[in-house]
């Protein structure tokens, strides 16, 4: 290979060596890139790791604090999914909010509870109206909660998302 490059002329040898070079550079970039990504993700996995140990390691005071207030409920005022379609609706219609939909009711069963949600539109209301059914809606907290509520306006007009969710525990 030495004497190949010493037996061409300097102006070939100035050309292999830019190629050279230009292919060194490539690789050195992007072996700084993959390295990049590499330190970027350890990064973030150790960060979710030490969160997620954080929690582990709050185990036992988060799952007495969730029996405690479980304990607190009245069982004849929590919600299952038919009761909390009804009294969405009922609570829409006393605020005056008259163009809503509402999807079925999803649950999620625990040993404990019964969470149960469901996602709610509502287009071209007032903002006032909005306001009303959200203070009626509060009312009904612990046993009726806005897990999500995303509003966008247009011409004074307001629509919104909420997911409504409610709690029900073993009667």
């Amino acid at each position: 290979m030495k004497t190949f490059f010493l037996s061409r002329l300097l102006r070939e040898k100035v050309l292999l060596l830019g190629l050279v070079m230009l292919v060194a550079v490539t690789w050195l970039s992007s072996a700084i890139g993959r390295t990049t990504r590499f330190n970027r993700a350890f990064s973030f996995t150790s960060v979710e790791l030490a969160s997620q140990q954080g929690w582990i390691d709050k185990r036992v005071s988060i799952e007495s604090e969730a029996r405690a207030s479980i304990e607190h409920l009245d069982p004849a005022k929590t919600f299952d999914g038919v009761r909390l379609q009804a009294e969405v609706a009922a609570i829409a219609n006393r605020t005056g909010v008259v163009n809503f939909s509402a999807d079925n009711v999803q649950s999620d069963r625990t040993s404990q509870f019964t969470k149960h949600w469901m996602q709610l539109q509502i287009r071209n209301a007032e903002y006032a109206t909005l306001v009303k059914f959200y203070l009626e809606l509060s009312k009904q907290a612990p046993y009726i909660g806005i897990e999500q509520f995303k509003l966008s306006a247009s011409n004074f007009k307001h629509s919104t998302s909420i997911r409504v969710f409610s709690v029900e525990t073993p009667k």
